[in-house]
């Protein structure tokens, strides 16, 4: 049997005035600072980042992680099933949606999404993976990150289809507008099972403002010097975004997949 420790990190940033993402760890909802998770055989994790602009985009965000916190909390499964994780991608989109056609000063909001729910309990190991949007979900494994989604932006569709060269794409100013996000009148999220866990392996679900700023080949060094102390390495990934400039708002959780030597605790 294996279980999950976690932590979580969000941080302002050099330049924004304000800090648009969101954090959820478990039930625990955050703008601010650090959540921690003990040792667990249940974890749900997810970023969001508030696309609306001031005052919408906090408050996009916060909508978003705080509808998807009640429609799990209403279904109390352990553990959560799919179509659950389902009505919550649903319910958090008509929230958003919702919220800013009937406040005026709010009109357009949209948030991004990227989660996970992990489990290890009835003798059955399972991995989820859901987002919407260009936050991510990547795994570490042996020294190596592979990101696990594929960003909603126009210049990844662009890139899928095949059908304008890569050149064109990479000096094309709409490469980076999302094409799905949380908030949308119809948002084609994604939501399927993930790979299978290895006990070792770190499961990272963060923000544009880490994966933007840090290539993968930076990542893995911070992380494979600082693992397996996960808050040492959150706060070693966010001092390097701080090296690079700190544009924009720093979100991420951290999430180690452990063997179980005792009877964890449900989260």
């Amino acid at each position: 049997m294996i279980q999950f420790k976690s932590f979580g990190i969000t941080d302002i940033g050099r330049v924004r005035e304000r800090n648009e993402d969101h954090i959820l760890l478990g039930n625990e909802l955050s703008n601010s600072g650090t959540v921690i998770g003990g040792a667990s055989q249940n974890c749900l994790a997810i970023v969001a980042d508030g696309i609306g602009g001031a005052p919408g985009g906090k408050e996009a965000s916060f909508t978003t992680l705080s509808t998807f916190r009640k429609t799990i909390e209403e279904a109390s499964q352990h553990p959560v099933q799919l179509e659950t994780l389902r009505l919550a991608m649903e319910s958090s989109n008509s929230a958003v949606y919702q919220t800013g056609q009937t406040q005026p000063e709010l009109h357009g909001l949209g948030s991004t999404l990227a989660g996970c729910y992990l489990s290890s309990t009835q003798g059955e190991e399972k991995c989820i993976i859901f987002h919407a949007g260009d936050s991510r979900i990547y795994r570490y494994r042996s020294g190596f990150l592979k990101c696990l989604t594929r960003d909603h932006t126009v210049g990844e569709y662009w890139l899928a289809k095949g059908e304008i060269p890569w050149e064109e794409i990479q000096t094309s100013p709409y490469r980076f507008q999302l094409a799905q996000y949380i908030g949308k009148v119809k948002c084609d999220y994604s939501l399927e099972m993930g790979p299978i866990l290895e006990v070792g392996d770190l499961i990272i679900a963060c923000t544009d403002g880490l994966h933007d700023m840090l290539n993968q080949d930076v990542m893995e060094s911070i992380i494979q010097t600082h693992l397996p102390d996960l808050e040492l390495t959150a706060n070693k990934l966010v001092e390097k975004v701080y090296q690079q400039g700190a544009k924009d708002n720093i979100s991420m959780i951290l999430i180690s997949v452990q063997a179980s030597t005792e009877t964890p605790r449900e989260q």
